[in-house]
């Protein structure tokens, strides 16, 4: 193995120096590798889902008020805490059935992703994620014919985003989409086992 000289350190040849955050990207990407290695496909999901870009966003969020605020409290904000820090949701999982009939398992993962009575519940989620996006553009400013759930001129059936609004200085409409993705889906795990250093789900 050659070390690297101070040339290659420093610059590319053209008088460009690297950042620190350059030089250390290799000794991250070893280093996440290692623990990789000694994970299960599903905790690599878990790693995954929370070192991507913005996984972290929703512990600096000022909490909005009311009763449909975006604040989260007791039992709701410790789970979320607890799966941020690679622990399970509750602890004494193992051994207990869900209502669907499957294993909950020690990581509780099966009420993240993969259980079908969850999924009213992930649209109930998704609907107010909606609906805050809209109210908060209403709010800003530089937004009118803020609409939610408009189908498309002609494809009505179709297509139909989750949000559609008009930048009033441009005057462009624009359209948008809210989507949930689990780190804990069924086909998320294999992904994060063949691409280990990339955030598949983040």
């Amino acid at each position: 193995m050659v070390a690297p000289s101070w040339g290659d350190l420093l610059g590319n040849g053209e008088g460009v120096l690297r950042t620190h955050q350059d030089l250390s990207l290799p000794a991250h990407a070893a280093a996440r590798a290692c623990l990789f290695a000694e994970l299960n496909l599903q905790q690599r999901a878990a790693v995954a889902a929370c070192h991507g870009h913005g996984a972290s966003a929703w512990l600096a969020a000022l909490p909005t008020p009311g009763l449909n605020g975006t604040g989260i409290h007791g039992v709701a904000m410790r789970a979320a805490a607890r799966v941020w820090l690679g622990a399970p949701a509750h602890a004494g999982l193992r051994g207990r059935v869900c209502a669907c009939g499957a294993a909950v398992g020690a990581s509780g993962a099966h009420f993240l992703g993969t259980c079908v009575v969850q999924r009213g519940r992930h649209q109930r989620l998704h609907n107010h994620v909606v609906r805050l996006l809209a109210a908060a553009l209403r709010r800003a400013g530089g937004w009118t014919d803020i609409a939610v759930e408009v189908g498309l001129d002609g494809v009505r059936d179709h297509l139909r985003p989750d949000l559609v609004a008009t930048c009033t200085s441009t005057g462009v409409r624009t359209w948008g989409d809210v989507s949930f993705a689990s780190p804990f889906a069924d086909d998320i795990p294999a992904r994060a086992s063949i691409e280990p250093l990339r955030a598949v789900v983040a």
